[in-house]
Formats: structure tokens, sequence, C-alpha cells
């Protein structure tokens, strides 16, 4: 059998456009990142968020846990102050803004950390 990829040319899309959807639920939920938020000490709020988020990653691993989906915000906390280490924030703007690099779109919706 081929790699997936060639069954499924907009499998890749598909994907990156899910996880641009997870980034954005993320970004809506402020107890998970904004210290300033009054729900970010809150265990139960926090779980239930997380759980809303699990609903999302879902869509591009079934089999998701929580554990996942902390590990995934994990990795693009990561890659992105990567980026920022390495470039400076005016500099992965203009990345995130501009560049066709596969994680771009990722970065541009990460913007929000700054």
């Amino acid at each position: 059998m081929d790699d997936a990829r060639d069954e499924f040319p907009n499998a890749r899309e598909c994907r990156e456009q899910q996880l641009r959807d997870f980034v954005s639920k993320y970004k809506d939920l402020k107890c998970l990142w904004d210290i300033r938020c009054k729900d970010y000490s809150n265990r139960d709020q926090k779980k239930d968020a997380y759980s809303e988020l699990l609903v999302v990653y879902k869509l591009i691993k079934p089999e998701a846990s929580i554990d996942d989906v902390k590990k995934k915000i994990q990795s693009f906390t990561h890659r992105f102050l990567l980026v920022i280490r390495l470039l400076g924030i005016e500099n992965a703007k203009i990345i995130a803004m501009h560049a066709l690099r596969r994680f771009s779109s990722i970065i541009r919706k990460l913007l929000f950390f700054k």
C-alpha cells in the first residue's frame, strides 16, 4: 500500500487546518495560558478547558488523551519560543505573516503569546 500522503493529497492541508483550529480553540481558553485570567488557578475550569481542546484534537488524533493535548501545547509553545529566540519577535512576526513555511500559519496563531 502506498503512503497515505499519496492517496490523499489534501490530507496535509486538512491536518494543518485542524491544527490551526486547535490553536484557535486554545487561544479562546484563556484559563490555560493567561495568568491574568481569573480562572487561571481554577483546576476544575482548566480540566473543562482541556476536555474542550480534546474534542478538537481528536479530529487529528482519534485515540488522543488529555495528556496528548498537553504535550501538543508544549510542542507548539516550544517551537514558537525557539523561533522567537532565534529570530526575535519582529522577525518571527514577519515570517509568520509572509513566509510559506509549513508551520507559519501555526506561528501566526500563536502570536497572542507575545
